[in-house]
């Protein structure tokens, strides 16, 4: 059984010791985008589900294998929207790509849970 009492560190700043200053953090670029981002567009264009814009809610359709998302404009935030679309992508990639995803439970109701078969 996993514990995560058993495993190391998951953090640069967890090690006891460390000397800090060969792992500098990087510098993240956080944009506020109020506008569409063409190159996140071009990212997402080449995923392997398609999406569609418009209505009033975002999911993953696993039967019509596609994500659905309200407008651009109807986010607080281009930020937001790209998050929200990530988050979605997520469905598809536990369901199409992790081995034991949760959303396996369609697949077999009375398939116990933890197995694969």
């Amino acid at each position: 059984m996993f514990s995560p009492r058993h495993c190391g560190p998951t953090l640069l700043e967890q090690i006891d010791g460390l000397d800090m200053s060969k792992f500098p953090a990087p510098l993240v670029d956080i944009k506020n985008r109020d506008q569409r981002d063409p190159e996140l567009d071009k990212a997402f264009a080449r995923y392997p589900v398609p999406y569609r814009e418009g209505g009033n809610s975002a999911y993953y359709h696993p039967v019509a294998d596609s994500i659905a998302m309200p407008a651009f404009g109807d986010f607080v935030s281009g930020n937001a929207f790209y998050a929200t679309l990530a988050h979605e992508a997520i469905h598809y990639a536990e369901r199409r790509v992790m081995p034991h995803g949760r959303s396996e439970w369609w697949f077999s109701v009375d398939q116990p849970c933890g197995s694969s078969a």
